[in-house]
């Protein structure tokens, strides 16, 4: 079943902790461009209509494009999405989010994204506007290689 992002507030955000994070940052310039370009029903074929939701595919990309600007590995990551408040703010959750994933999860919908026709398309498409909005950085390349956590 397709997980959706919601933006509902919760008590511990009553402190407007997200109004610290400046307008003209990284941060708030990926929470306004994914909010403006990731839907989560362009990956409404990806899923069944009963089950237990997923996790919104909106926020693994967006996370997909924190990771890939920042150089992070898949558990550096999810530690930021955790932990970090500005991280938070551009994923679009609170400060006691009801979203979390795991290394794994990420791994799952990168595989997921590249295997399919659909995934590629997207994945393409979105790093390719989001490369041209300025959030990747003008000098990075996107490269098809992921940090991976040696056992």
């Amino acid at each position: 079943m397709l997980g959706r992002r919601t933006n509902q507030m919760s008590f511990a955000d009553a402190d407007g902790w997200w109004k610290d994070i400046p307008k003209n940052s990284i941060w708030h310039l990926i929470r306004e461009w994914a909010g403006e370009h990731l839907r989560d029903e362009d990956f409404a074929s990806w899923y069944s209509p009963i089950g237990r939701p997923s996790i919104p595919p909106s926020y693994v990309l967006t996370l997909t494009l924190l990771q890939f600007r920042q150089g992070w590995s898949d558990q550096q990551a999810v530690d930021e999405a955790h932990f970090d408040d500005r991280v938070k703010y551009a994923l679009g959750v609170g400060r006691s989010p009801e979203i979390t994933c795991d290394p794994t999860t990420l791994c799952r919908y990168r595989s997921r994204f590249l295997e399919e026709d659909l995934g590629r398309a997207l994945l393409r498409q979105t790093l390719g506007e989001a490369q041209a909005a300025g959030l990747l950085g003008d000098s990075e390349d996107l490269i098809d290689s992921f940090m991976v956590a040696g056992a």
